[in-house]
C-alpha cells in the first residue's frame, strides 16, 4: 500500500494520520520507506524502488526527498503513525511512502516457526515477461517439505487477476506486478513472483531486435 503526504519545511516533523494495519492487536513490526521511480536496465523500463531504514546510503539522485522516517505502533489498537523530518531545505514536498507490517509470533507461534525451519517454497520461474491480458501459471517447488495447499494473492489493486490454482492474468496496461504465494496451513512459508507486463507490440519489437 502506498501513502503520500506533504511534509513540513526542513527541520520540522510531520505526522501521518493513524493508519490501521489490519493485522489485529498484538506485537506488530511496521517498516516505512520512500518510494521512487528509476530506470531499470534489467527490466528495460521504469521500475519502482523502496528504501527502508537509512536512505542516505544510496545516491540521492535516485531517491525521493531525503528524510528521516520513524514509525510508532499502537500494539493494543492495531494501528500506527508515521513521522517524517526532511533532511534538506525544501519549503514543502510530497513524500511517497510505502509501508509493510508483519505480526511477530507469540511463544506458541514461535514453536510453530521452528517446526518449519529449513522448509520453504520457491517459484520455478521467479519473473515472467508477458503481454497485457495474457495468462501464466506460477509453478512452485517445495524444499524440505511435503506439498501443501497454496494460496495466491496480488499485493496491490488493479494488478490483474489470479485464480486459486495459480493462473495469473495480466491487466490491460504495462507494469511490474507482484504475487504472493504461501502455504494455506502456515502463511509464513511463502514466496513472491513477479510479472513484467508489456504491450504485445513492445514484446514483438524486442523479439525482432
Amino acid at each position: 500500500m502506498q501513502w503520500v503526504f506533504a511534509t513540513s519545511p526542513w527541520g520540522r516533523i510531520a505526522y501521518s494520520d493513524e493508519i490501521v494495519h489490519s493485522l489485529g492487536t498484538g506485537i506488530v513490526y511496521v517498516a516505512a520507506g520512500p518510494e521512487y521511480l528509476a530506470e531499470d536496465p534489467k527490466l528495460g523500463m521504469t521500475a519502482r524502488n523502496t528504501i527502508y531504514r537509512n536512505s542516505g546510503l544510496f545516491p540521492q539522485k535516485q531517491t525521493s526527498a531525503a528524510a528521516e522516517i520513524a514509525v510508532k505502533v499502537m500494539n493494543d489498537r492495531g494501528s500506527f503513525v508515521i513521522a517524517a523530518r526532511l533532511l534538506e531545505d525544501n519549503n514543502q514536498v510530497v513524500l511517497p511512502l510505502r509501508w509493510t507490517a508483519v505480526a511477530l509470533p507469540s511463544a506458541e507461534e514461535g514453536n510453530k516457526v521452528r517446526k518449519f525451519t529449513g522448509k520453504s517454497i520457491a517459484v520455478i520461474q521467479l519473473t515472467v515477461v508477458m503481454a497485457t491480458r495474457s495468462s501464466h501459471f506460477f509453478n512452485v517447488r517445495f524444499n524440505n517439505m511435503d506439498p501443501c495447499t497454496l494460496t495466491y494473492e496480488r499485493t496491490e489493486k488493479d494488478s490483474g487477476e489470479i485464480t486459486s490454482d495459480g493462473i495469473y492474468t495480466a491487466p490491460g496496461w504495462e507494469g511490474v506486478y507482484e504475487i504472493r504465494i504461501s502455504c494455506a496451513e502456515y502463511p509464513l512459508v511463502s514466496t513472491y513472483a513477479y510479472a513484467v507486463v508489456k504491450k504485445q507490440d513492445a514484446l514483438q519489437d524486442e523479439e525482432k531486435s
